[in-house]
């Protein structure tokens, strides 16, 4: 039995840390514009802009590493 390829690119113990690292910000990214999209279906352009300038406050290597940590 094999396992499908997305579990095994996520589990896989012989990937290069960078890929596993890439993997697991791409999931936080997503998450982040998935909230975005559904926002952007109520809120004015003016504060999506307002929106956006806080998330570029937060989307920081400081704000992001703990929680790429915790995921690890």
């Amino acid at each position: 039995m094999k396992l499908p390829e997305y579990i095994v690119e996520m589990v896989d113990p012989r990937a290069p840390v960078d890929q596993y690292v890439d993997h697991k910000l791409k999931i936080i990214l997503e998450e982040v514009f998935e909230i975005r999209g559904r926002l952007e279906k109520t809120l004015t352009r003016n504060e999506l802009l307002a929106y956006d300038k806080v998330l570029i406050k937060h989307l920081t290597h400081e704000n992001i590493m703990p929680r790429i940590k915790s995921m690890i």
